[in-house]
């Protein structure tokens, strides 16, 4: 899965691709049955989006390229400039095991990154970090679930 994961990215990267925003949705000790690599990605204007999903220890799916209607999730980035946003969703509760999302973004010579665990985005779903994985989600649950 990994593998297949990073061959897609470096073959954005060397076509020129320099916004890549890869998204890891696992299990925070481990894989689990619905990890997915999902890989958003911009090109002459347009979004595109592709993911790798761990279906046995040794086996994994290759979804495949497909176009998104918008840059929505691009857009929030930028227009919040989540880069400077140094808060954190809160939560009053703590789950042991449970899903979240793992963001890789890369942008021209930029990166950023971000760890949040589904019960933190449940809790405060308004803070902007909670907003944008779930931008990510919406598009991610087609290939996890």
């Amino acid at each position: 899965m990994d593998y297949a994961a990073e061959k897609i990215i470096n073959d954005l990267d060397s076509l020129g691709i320099d916004t890549i925003l890869t998204s890891f949705y696992h299990l925070d000790n481990g894989r689990g049955s619905n990890a997915t690599k999902i890989i958003f990605w911009k090109k002459n204007g347009e979004t595109f989006v592709n993911a790798v999903r761990l279906k046995k220890i040794d086996k994994f799916k290759v979804f495949g390229q497909s176009k998104l209607p918008s840059d929505s999730i691009f857009q929030f980035f930028f227009d919040n400039r989540l880069d400077t946003v140094t808060s954190n969703p809160k939560s009053e509760l703590s789950i042991s095991h449970n899903f979240g999302y793992s963001v890789d973004f890369k942008y021209g010579s930029s990166k950023y990154n971000l760890y949040l665990r589904n019960e933190k985005r449940s809790y405060d779903p308004t803070h902007l970090k909670s907003m944008w994985i779930e931008m990510i989600d919406r598009v991610g649950r087609k290939y996890y679930e």
